[in-house]
């Protein structure tokens, strides 16, 4: 969902439900702060808390199974 959209949500919300959602994601919202910066806030948490997209691994493949883990026959002697 792009931020153009969920700000558009989070507006459609009262300002009591906002700051209901601000303080559930872990902010501070103060009780004089305007509805506009209420949805700022939530903006920036739920950016803040999502996490970056992995990063693709480099270098050689792993190898194939390891040699200590294929059965071992037992040796007569």
């Amino acid at each position: 969902m792009s931020e153009k959209d969920q700000r558009a949500t989070l507006e459609a919300k009262d300002r009591d439900e906002l700051m209901t959602i601000a303080s559930t994601l872990g902010g501070k919202p103060g009780s004089r702060a305007k509805k506009a910066e209420v949805i700022d806030m939530i903006l920036g948490l739920i950016a803040d808390s999502e996490p970056a997209a992995p990063k693709p691994r480099r270098g050689r493949p792993p190898k194939a199974a390891a040699v200590e883990d294929a059965p071992v026959e037992e040796a007569v002697f």
